[in-house]
């Protein structure tokens, strides 16, 4: 099979004469032969897939040390090492459209939040606590409610929920209690005086639903300390992310002008 040319090769390929002299300094795209006195470089015909996947890989953003790890591995290798960053891409294309719809939402113009001043009853539950950080909480209250409701010997006697310390948020790691009411159990969710707003979507939006609330609290000056505290009312066994309900309860003081429900 004759070599052809580095210019040749560069037409064959889309991959500039540049590129393709820096890809063989990083010892990434080699050439089949140097010419020892004119240094030309000269390439193979079946070189040229090598010379495309690269040119592929590159405009997806993957890195030149994992790119020559990939053209160096046997090709069953090679194929699962692709699958594993098309996977990471896409899951990176859809965090980017998620991120993108938010964005969306913020901008557009925000309904009026529904807040409901009500005290709510000490509450029987199974109850599970840990020190969380809020980057693995998701993993952590799957796994905290697959060993609660494994707990129960009949139905639950209302929706799940969590309790959430001020360091959770503040520290980005801190004390949560997730937990299921049950109508006897040795451990209790206290009650007390909080305002309530119903959040409507996925929990990543959540955000936008404490701002408002927080807002209304401070605005009213009822803010109390003490853990917020969820009720997961309708969440992912139940529909998808859109239909999603989160009870957010916000602990409050009580006021002469705004006194809470009785429960």
């Amino acid at each position: 099979m004759t070599d052809v040319a580095i210019g040749e090769f560069s037409r064959l390929t889309h991959l500039s004469i540049k590129q393709l002299r820096r890809y063989h300094e990083q010892q990434l795209l080699a050439p089949a032969r140097v010419d020892p006195v004119s240094g030309y470089r000269y390439y193979r015909m079946d070189q040229v897939p090598d010379a495309l996947l690269v040119r592929r890989l590159r405009d997806l953003e993957l890195g030149l040390p994992a790119i020559r790890d990939l053209l160096s591995a046997p090709d069953q290798t090679r194929s699962a090492l692709l699958r594993d960053h098309l996977a990471t891409l896409q899951q990176r294309i859809t965090d980017t459209g998620r991120a993108v719809e938010e964005l969306r939402a913020l901008l557009a113009e925000p309904s009026p939040l529904r807040v409901e001043l009500r005290h709510l009853p000490d509450q029987p539950a199974l109850i599970r606590t840990a020190e969380v950080a809020a980057d693995t909480i998701d993993a952590w209250l799957a796994q905290a409610y697959a060993g609660l409701y494994g707990e129960l010997t009949g139905l639950p006697a209302g929706p799940a929920g969590a309790r959430y310390g001020d360091a959770f948020f503040t520290e980005a790691a801190g004390p949560v209690e997730a937990f299921v009411p049950v109508p006897t159990a040795a451990g209790t969710i206290p009650g007390g005086a909080y305002a309530i707003a119903i959040h409507a979507g996925p929990y990543a939006e959540l955000d936008r639903t404490y701002a408002a609330l927080g807002r209304y609290v401070h605005d009213h000056d009822l803010a109390a300390p003490g853990p917020i505290r969820e009720n997961y009312l309708i969440g992912p066994s139940d529909s998808d992310p859109a239909g999603w309900r989160t009870e957010v309860c916000w602990p409050i003081t009580p006021t002469a002008a705004h006194p809470p429900l009785a429960p």
